[in-house]
């Protein structure tokens, strides 16, 4: 089976993203700036590349930051929980409070993610950082254009719906 994706945006940096993963990469502990995400594993590697997580490690929302805690995340003092996935599964997370990681991807099949990321409140930003990170650019195209168009072979699809 093979899936071809196509995004597009109109006004503003996508709040839709496809992220890739070959073996050996990974997504390091980091918090989201968006309110909730909704993630979609398309496909899963052939080993590794786990979501691993700790809930309410912060309340960014009332600058509780626990930056104590973080540092013993990052220290490996503190143990993550693991959430398994299949391809197909779909999980809706609060990544603002929860700190989170994807570990590294090992094997010859590529880790593809769709994350659709939600705001409570409009006109919310990626940091410069980010932008640069996720999109290679700081602009915001003001006419329709493709972010992404990819053909892969998807490995055993499932349905698998997780809220986390």
């Amino acid at each position: 089976m093979a899936a071809s994706i196509a995004l597009v945006a109109e006004t503003q940096l996508p709040a839709i993203n496809l992220h890739y993963a070959s073996a050996g990469q990974e997504l390091g502990w980091h918090f989201d700036n968006s309110s909730f995400a909704i993630t979609l594993l398309i496909q899963k590697p052939d080993a590794s590349g786990v979501f691993e997580y700790i809930k309410n490690m912060r309340d960014a929302d009332a600058g509780e930051m626990n930056y104590s805690g973080v540092s013993d995340v990052l220290a490996g003092k503190k143990a993550a929980k693991q959430l398994q996935i299949e391809s197909g599964s779909l999980v809706l997370f609060r990544g603002r409070n929860a700190i989170h990681r994807v570990t590294p991807t090992q094997g010859n099949t590529t880790r593809i993610l769709v994350v659709l990321a939600y705001n409570s409140e409009p006109g919310i930003e990626l940091s410069e950082a980010a932008r640069k990170t996720f999109y290679g650019r700081l602009d915001s195209p003001r006419l329709p254009f493709i972010i992404s168009e990819v053909t892969y072979p998807i490995k055993n699809p499932c349905c698998i719906w997780r809220i986390i």
